[in-house]
């Protein structure tokens, strides 16, 4: 058991909030949201661990079938982004 948790709880407030990149707003981590919660458990998969894995590769594990509609999965990518 972890007495204190202040780090995590600092990590987690950081992560929690909108932030700005390049001048851009990017939006927060939603921990408890399903849609959030997909892409995380799709980024600590055990596969990803040497290669690490890229937008299509969650892409993948976030729709349950596949599209050989080139623009869905354009759109599909850029979701994960």
């Amino acid at each position: 058991m972890v007495d204190d948790d202040s780090a995590a709880r600092k990590l987690l407030d950081r992560v929690t909030r909108p932030a700005k990149s390049n001048g851009r707003r990017k939006r927060a981590l939603q921990p408890l949201s399903p849609a959030d919660l997909q892409v995380f458990l799709a980024v600590i998969r055990g596969e990803y661990r040497l290669r690490g894995f890229r937008n299509g590769d969650l892409a993948k594990h976030l729709h349950a079938e596949a599209t050989r509609n080139l623009i869905e999965r354009r759109h599909r990518c850029a979701r994960v982004t």
